[in-house]
């Protein structure tokens, strides 16, 4: 069945491209490439967007495809290209209209004069990016990764500085750079649909709560996949929030501990890892940890039940304002 809805999902795309959906021509697209490789996937994607428009071919001495995605902006097959007398380049294309695809153009202005300046690691550098109706195509210059060890506390130490780092960034105003997504109120909307809010925290408290926080860039995503011993990639969850933001996928990524009965040892963490974190700050890296654990393990309902009781539990005792 699967695969009957493969062929129909290609037939569309080829004899009826206008009536298809992103997520159908995504799927189709990573279908047929396994088919007929780098023709067949631009062939493919030219019937989705007919403006689109690639490197010249002539340019370019090799091509290969790359790793895999699943960014909802973006589709979920890579291309490491290289030019003749020319640069090596790292090839991904985004959903013109998405959310992702503006935050790549945010991080393009930001990239060179703010964030190569504070980070302690090496950032994608944008070499081209080629707009079209539906699609829009962005090269940036390859990066060879060096992994970090397995060592949790290696990330979570490589993790906290490079938040230390944003947090330092000053040169900027915050309130120019309009950020379409919001990351509290995707957690706001789980504690309402589990009704885990609190005649002491109401949505509407944690929410004033949240904007009274100092703002900074966030990269959104910090977890083990983008993280490297030389290198953060993977900036298209970038967003200028609070520090609950990054600090949250880091620990919930490399601190977890299942032997503990309320999962992870904040005084420790706070002490050893981000001792620049202000007391008022503490309670949104809490309220995020336990949020991220949960959307990392979403089929776990076991788990995801115990941080449910545990998050009423916290914002029954703690009253943030």
């Amino acid at each position: 069945m699967n695969r009957l809805y493969t062929y129909l999902r290609i037939l569309k795309l080829v004899f009826n491209s206008e009536k298809i959906s992103d997520i159908d021509a995504k799927k189709a697209i990573k279908s047929s490439v396994k088919k007929g490789g780098h023709f067949i996937y631009e062939f493919m994607l030219r019937r989705y967007d007919y403006d689109i428009s690639f490197i010249d071919n002539q340019k370019i001495s090799n091509k290969c495809f790359i790793g895999k995605g699943h960014g909802a902006g973006s589709f979920d097959l890579y291309r490491k290209i290289k030019l003749k007398n020319g640069p090596i380049l790292f090839e991904k294309i985004y959903f013109s209209s998405s959310v992702d695809f503006k935050k790549i153009l945010i991080y393009k202005a930001l990239h060179r004069i703010i964030l190569e300046r504070y980070l302690s690691v090496k950032i994608p550098i944008v070499y081209k990016i080629i707009e079209s109706n539906k699609l829009s195509i962005v090269y940036f210059y390859f990066m060879y990764l060096e992994k970090l060890s397995s060592n949790d506390d290696e990330y979570m130490k490589k993790g906290s500085l490079i938040i230390y780092n944003l947090r330092s960034v000053k040169s900027i105003n915050y309130s120019e750079i309009i950020i379409i997504d919001n990351k509290d109120k995707e957690l706001l909307l789980y504690l309402n649909r589990f009704n885990l809010y609190t005649k002491y925290n109401s949505l509407d408290d944690i929410e004033k709560y949240f904007k009274s926080l100092p703002k900074q860039i966030c990269h959104g995503d910090l977890n083990d996949r983008n993280l490297y011993h030389n290198a953060l990639i993977d900036w298209d969850m970038m967003t200028i929030g609070h520090i609950g933001i990054d600090a949250g996928v880091l620990i919930a990524y490399h601190s977890y501990n299942k032997k503990r009965k309320d999962l992870f040892d904040f005084d420790l963490i706070f002490d050893k890892y981000f001792p620049f974190i202000k007391d008022s700050e503490k309670f949104a890296v809490v309220l995020y940890t336990y949020y991220y654990l949960i959307k990392r393990y979403k089929n776990n309902y076991k788990l995801v039940n115990t941080v449910n009781n545990i998050l009423r539990e916290i914002l029954n005792k703690n009253q943030i304002l």
